[in-house]
């Protein structure tokens, strides 16, 4: 029996294309044949911080002029970047959540809290959304993380991220994770992920990293991502994050990611077309 059909947008993470004019930019994402992008508003890319309110907006316009939508900002949690996705009309404001080891978990997740807390007036104003996405190492990792984090704070302001790559290093089986996240879910970010082993020592003790590798390659299985997400009925943004290491480890950027991420938009379009 064929699933429930899912039409979710479909955005590409541009972190790895700092260096291009949001033109340029802009023309290359729209070559893919996708629905829009998720747009770092940090220092040193196209749009920074600091005038994010005045520069987002023109750059709404430019991805619009091509058919195309910034439909979320990686960005900071505070009143600026709020109002500037809210100018710009970009409905999603994906942060994360580092723990302070020094701290401990509990406080920094209480921290989190009250600040997310903060903005919520805000938040209905404007309608824009916080998306807390999971991510490895001192940060809130799992599905089950989040929604820890999330339980307590207003569920039609504050909602989930779910990355799919980090899921499964936290060991979380896809249809877990999205069984768990699927009441909050605001976004979905797709990206694929080995261990690898860098060191040993004279023991035979490993040293093991994550390596961020392509669709096909990694610990996520994409097909039951995407099947399980047609159980659940999810029509909302779908985002490669276009992360990919080297056999060094170090992460590519630039023009060696481009025929690794559009064999990634053609592998997910086939499991969507899929029935």
């Amino acid at each position: 029996m064929n699933q429930p059909a899912i039409d979710p947008v479909l955005t590409v993470f541009t972190k790895p294309w700092k260096t291009l004019t949001l033109e340029a930019l802009a023309d290359q994402v729209a070559s893919w044949g996708l629905h829009g992008i998720e747009l770092p508003v940090r220092p040193g890319f196209q749009v920074e911080p600091q005038d994010a309110l005045e520069t987002l907006p023109e750059a709404q316009r430019v991805f619009k002029d091509r058919g195309l939508k910034i439909v979320s900002v990686a960005g900071d949690l505070d009143e600026a970047a709020v109002r500037a996705c809210a100018a710009a009309e970009v409905p999603i404001l994906r942060v994360m959540l580092r723990i302070d080891l020094a701290r401990g978990y509990r406080v920094s997740v209480a921290k989190f809290q009250e600040t997310a807390d903060s903005l919520t007036p805000l938040l209905r104003e404007t309608g824009v959304v916080i998306g807390l996405q999971n991510h490895a190492g001192d940060f809130v990792g799992s599905a089950v993380g989040l929604m820890d984090v999330l339980a307590p704070l207003n569920p039609a302001c504050v909602r989930a991220v779910l990355d799919l790559g980090h899921t499964a290093l936290a060991g979380e089986p896809e249809p877990i994770a999205i069984d768990v996240a699927s009441p909050r879910l605001a976004m979905v970010n797709l990206k694929n992920a080995i261990h690898r082993v860098v060191n040993e020592d004279e023991d035979g003790v490993k040293t093991w990293k994550t390596h961020w590798t392509t669709a096909r390659g990694g610990l996520t299985s994409w097909a039951t991502a995407v099947s399980t997400l047609r159980k659940h009925f999810y029509q909302g943004p779908l985002c490669l994050t276009a992360e990919y290491h080297d056999p060094d480890g170090k992460f590519l950027s630039g023009d060696p990611v481009l025929p690794l991420i559009q064999d990634d938009i053609a592998f997910l379009k086939s499991l969507l077309s899929a029935g």
